[in-house]
């Protein structure tokens, strides 16, 4: 970007900072997956939730759990973007509750690390168009975080069978 800097005595000091349009900043919730970190736009979640295993429901071959009055499709993100699964079995998950519009899906992460005002950079020519994927960030401390493009993310959602113990395999809610 550019800065100007006006200054005159006694009168007071102008400075302007100009950002490319190729950048912007968003608000984001920073979730952790095994060994990575993924940044969701703050604008798509709804709230966050911690449920114990034992509220997770398998119907007709998809996770779900209840939410109030609403019966809510689950995903791991480790599924999405094909992360391994190495740390396992804790009696409790945290759920983030995206939704775009009418459509909803609980975004099982293993970790909530946070909220952080991000820059959005795009990913460039060689990887650009990966599914699920809106960009990336530069964090403080120096490591590049994957930023989750929602929308996509949600209709991969749809394709995603359950792959979270759930405690019955025909569970009617």
């Amino acid at each position: 970007g550019i800065i100007d800097i006006d200054s005159e005595i006694g009168q007071g000091t102008i400075i302007k900072l100009k950002i490319p349009l190729t950048l912007a900043i968003i608000q984001a919730l920073l979730v952790g997956v095994q060994e990575e970190t993924y940044a969701i736009p703050l604008a798509s979640v709804m709230e966050t939730v911690r449920i114990s295993i034992d509220e997770i429901y398998t119907v007709e071959g998809k996770s779900v759990m209840r939410l109030r009055d609403d019966v809510l499709s689950l995903v791991h993100i480790g599924d999405i973007f094909e992360v391994e699964r190495i740390m396992e079995g804790n009696d409790y998950i945290y759920v983030v509750v995206l939704g775009v519009g009418a459509s909803k899906v609980g975004l099982i992460v293993d970790g909530l690390i946070g909220q952080e005002e991000i820059v959005i950079k795009s990913l460039g020519e060689y990887l650009k168009g990966i599914e699920g994927i809106a960009g990336a960030t530069i964090r403080g401390d120096g490591g590049v975080t994957l930023i989750v493009d929602v929308v996509a993310l949600m209709d991969i959602a749809k394709n995603v069978k359950s792959t979270v113990m759930a405690k019955s395999s025909s569970t009617e809610l």
